[in-house]
């Protein structure tokens, strides 16, 4: 696997309901879609998920029945694969402030205790190029 690659994630805003996450792990579960990471929290009282799944046009189709979502997108995020040891974020994240690349999201999408898998969305460039400086510069 690439150390450095590029990622679809599905953007769900919701209603900020009890159960939400239930209904739409349920509804994936149930399609036979995995999820491989999920970053949830409420932003003005919506409910708002990040997903990595395994089938990203059919988690699509399912969730969007769900009468309570609002809203599905389609993002791309840049995803690092580090060393799971402490201080490998802290010395990306000092290599992205040097090359000034201002992250906007960043979270971590798989650990294995050898390797850790870190999310990245830029807020002032793309996701390819990210990867590209990051690559240039042997991050």
């Amino acid at each position: 696997m690439d150390k450095i690659r590029k990622e679809k994630e599905l953007i769900i805003i919701a209603e900020n309901k009890t159960g939400a996450l239930h209904e739409i792990s349920s509804r994936l579960s149930k399609a036979g879609i995995n999820i491989d990471s999920i970053f949830a929290y409420v932003s003005n009282w919506e409910a708002i998920f990040r997903l990595v799944t395994t089938d990203y046009e059919s988690s699509r189709k399912e969730l969007i029945k769900i009468p309570y979502v609002k809203n599905i997108d389609i993002d791309e995020v840049a995803v690092v694969r580090l060393e799971d040891k402490p201080g490998s974020l802290a010395n990306l994240m000092e290599k992205l402030r040097r090359l000034n690349v201002d992250i906007e999201l960043t979270y971590i999408i798989y650990r294995d205790g050898k390797y850790t898998d870190v999310a990245l969305k830029p807020s002032e460039i793309s996701v390819d190029a990210l990867i590209n400086l990051l690559k240039t510069n042997r991050i």
